[in-house]
């Protein structure tokens, strides 16, 4: 369950700690490194770094990892959509990608330009958080590295 409108968060996982399930919100995920495959509505993708998945609210998935895998999640609800966070026209457009989305599994980047844009993205999103993580656990005298 997502408590918040959205969630981000970097893992490196040697297998997927939950079975095939489901969840009631948004799931992108975002391979860093690492090789496996996806499984998505009864279908399977290998994944390697680069791919982008979008999970929608009620797919069934799960992850089997080959290869020690960094995966990025940007998790979100349609609370965060329906937000003062975006304008009206992006929801709207939003709303429709997701709304008729593919189900089936694979990467969502079709086109070079996309993926030379939402690696470095994804980085940078990378190192905010684990900058901000630090800097919580330092102000709170805990000085463990990440």
């Amino acid at each position: 369950m997502l408590h918040e409108p959205f969630s981000v968060r970097f893992q490196e996982l040697d297998q997927c700690p939950i079975e095939e399930h489901r969840h009631g919100f948004f799931h992108l995920i975002y391979i860093v490194s690492g090789t496996g495959t996806q499984r998505i509505n009864n279908s399977e993708f290998s994944y390697g770094p680069g791919h982008l998945f979008l999970i929608t609210p009620g797919d069934q998935h799960s992850f089997d990892v080959q290869t020690t895998t960094g995966f990025f999640f940007l998790d979100f609800n349609d609370i965060y959509i329906k937000s003062n966070a975006l304008q009206t026209e992006n929801i709207h457009r939003l709303e429709f990608i997701l709304q008729n989305a593919n189900h089936k599994p694979g990467c969502i980047l079709k086109n070079k330009s996309d993926k030379n844009l939402v690696g470095p993205l994804i980085q940078a999103l990378i190192r905010e958080a684990k900058n901000r993580d630090y800097m919580t656990r330092k102000s709170n005298n805990n000085l463990s590295i990440l």
